[in-house]
């Protein structure tokens, strides 16, 4: 008995998700609090910063501070572009969303994601491996340097 009801109650939960498909009807006027991702970050959030590393799990990083730079074209890397480089970053509201690889051999990717505004930033980094597996991870701070070097 209790089969079936498990079974039935796996098809209920599935109807009602399929019942929840297609274009749903809007009620009133779209809100306007939600503010879209930008490709092109505000003007506040460009120039040089100065970045702390700090390793939380996986292996130390060679580094535990580094210059980067972040351009209005949505385009970043450390400064000099040994470390990270090829970046692309993403502001939504004040959420940073930014990616790199770092052209060490293998290659490995990097991911930092945060809370920044147009003086300081902080979050959590990941760097992983080409194969996938994990290098290393942890927290980051960010600090304004200036607009034409650290």
């Amino acid at each position: 008995m209790f089969y079936y009801l498990r079974a039935f109650g796996v098809y209920l939960a599935i109807g009602m998700l399929m019942g929840c498909g297609g274009s749903q009807p809007t009620t009133g006027a779209p809100s306007t609090v939600v503010q879209p991702a930008t490709r092109a970050p505000a003007q506040s959030f460009r120039g040089y910063y100065s970045a702390k590393f700090t390793d939380a799990v996986g292996s130390t990083l060679p580094f535990s501070s580094l210059c980067l730079r972040f351009m209005p074209s949505g385009a970043w890397h450390s400064v000099p572009p040994n470390t990270f480089d090829n970046g692309t970053y993403l502001i939504s509201s004040n959420e940073l969303f930014a990616s790199a690889q770092a052209p060490w051999s293998p290659v490995i990717y990097a991911t930092l994601q945060g809370t920044i505004n147009g003086a300081q930033g902080s979050g959590s980094y990941i760097v992983m491996q080409p194969t996938g597996p994990l290098y290393s991870g942890g927290t980051f701070t960010l600090a304004r340097a200036g607009k034409k070097h650290c």
